[in-house]
C-alpha cells in the first residue's frame, strides 16, 4: 500500500519486493542472531499486484527515438542564449559545458547502445579498437560481457571529440542528467504526445518527459531492428545474453514499421529484381522503395522531383516532397 500510495508502478513494486526486499530477508534468514526464518514467513506465497494495463499500450511508455530525431539532437547548437530558455536567467560557461556533454553523450549512447555506466570506457582507453573492421569493444560493467560495437559516423565524430577526456557530468546515478536531458529535449521541441497505459489508466505525456539515459539503449536496438540487422548480431553489440529483449523491441515496432518490414521482406523474397513503389501518403509525402542505392542524395524521374535518401537498407526508404512537373 505504501508503494502504491507513492505512485509506484506494479513493475517497480515487483523489482523492489523481489529484487531488493526478498534477497535481504533471505540473507537475514542465514544470520542466527536475527530472529527471522524465511520458511516460516509464508512469503513464497506472496502475490504481487498485477498491472491491468494492455501490454502493448503499457509498452508505449518505453519510448525510442528515430534516427532522424537523434540526428536533430546532435545538430542542435548549445549556447548561452539557447539555455536561457531553461534557466530563465544569466547562463554560465559551466552550464553550457554541462548541457553540451549531456547532449553529446546521449547521442553517442544512441549510436553505440551502451549503458551510461559504460560510456566513460570509450574515452579512457578501457576498450579495444579494431581498425580493420571499424568496431570498438568494451567489457560491460553489468555482467562483465564484452560488447562489440560498430563505429557509425556520428559516433566516430564524438569519440574523436572527447578522446582522452574524463566525463564531468554524464555519470551513472546523477539525477541531474535525466532532469536536464528532458529539459534539453523540451527546448528542441520533442513535444509529440505519447499515449500509454499504467495501472489500467490511460495517460498522455509529451515525448520529452518519457526520455531518460536508458532510452538511448532502446533507441539503438530499435534503429537496428528497423534496418533489419539480425537479432543475433544486435546482441553482440548490446551485450545481451539472448534475443529476449530484442524480440520485445521487434514486437513493439509500430504498425507502420511492421507493415514496411513485411512488405520489404516479401518483395525481396518474391520480386528481387523489381523496383517496388508505394503510393501511401504520410503528411502529404510519398514513399518510394528503391533497391540497393548507395548514394545519400539522388534524383529520380518521378516528374522532376528531388528524392532524398533517409534509410540505407536493401529496399531503401525515400521521402518524396513536391509534385509532378515541379522542380524542388
Amino acid at each position: 500500500n505504501y508503494l502504491q500510495s507513492n505512485n509506484k508502478t506494479p513493475n517497480t513494486i515487483k523489482n523492489i519486493v523481489k529484487g531488493t526486499l526478498f534477497p535481504i530477508l533471505k540473507k537475514a534468514d542465514k544470520n542466527l542472531e536475527i530472529p527471522f526464518k524465511w520458511d516460516n514467513s509464508n512469503l513464497d506465497s506472496f502475490e504481487l499486484i498485477k498491472d491491468q494495463s494492455n501490454k502493448e499500450m503499457a509498452d508505449n511508455k518505453k519510448v525510442a527515438l528515430t534516427e532522424e530525431q537523434v540526428t536533430e539532437i546532435h545538430k542542435f547548437s548549445i549556447n548561452k542564449e539557447v539555455l536561457k530558455g531553461i534557466y530563465q536567467r544569466q547562463v554560465t560557461n559551466d552550464q553550457v559545458e554541462k548541457f553540451q556533454e549531456v547532449k553529446d553523450m546521449f547521442v553517442l549512447q544512441c549510436f553505440v547502445g551502451q549503458r551510461i555506466s559504460d560510456i566513460q570506457k570509450f574515452f579512457n582507453g578501457d576498450n579495444f579498437m579494431d581498425i580493420e573492421n571499424n568496431t570498438i569493444s568494451i567489457k560491460q560493467k553489468k555482467g562483465g560481457v564484452r560488447a562489440i560495437i560498430p563505429i557509425l559516423p556520428i559516433a566516430q565524430e564524438l569519440l574523436e571529440k572527447y578522446k582522452g577526456k574524463t566525463l564531468k557530468y554524464y555519470k551513472e546515478r546523477n539525477s541531474w542528467v535525466n532532469t536536464n536531458l528532458k529539459n534539453l529535449l523540451k527546448l528542441i521541441g520533442f513535444n509529440d504526445e505519447i499515449i500509454y497505459e499504467e495501472n489500467g489508466k490511460t495517460i498522455t505525456k509529451p515525448l520529452y518527459e518519457l526520455v531518460h539515459t536508458h532510452t538511448a539503449r532502446h533507441t539503438f536496438v530499435t534503429m537496428m531492428c528497423r534496418k533489419n540487422i539480425p537479432k543475433e548480431t544486435v546482441i553482440l553489440a548490446t551485450g545481451h545474453e539472448d534475443t529476449k529483449m530484442i524480440d520485445e523491441v521487434y514486437s513493439h515496432l509500430n504498425h507502420k514499421d511492421k507493415s514496411r518490414k513485411v512488405a520489404a521482406a516479401f518483395n525481396k523474397a518474391f520480386n528481387p529484381d523489381k523496383v517496388e513503389a508505394s503510393t501511401e501518403n504520410i503528411n502529404a509525402d510519398r514513399i518510394i522503395y528503391i533497391k540497393s542505392c548507395k548514394h545519400t542524395e539522388i534524383q529520380l524521374p518521378v516528374g522532376v522531383v528531388v528524392i532524398h535518401l533517409y534509410f540505407l537498407t536493401d529496399y531503401s526508404l525515400f521521402l518524396c516532397n513536391g509534385f509532378v512537373g515541379e522542380e524542388r
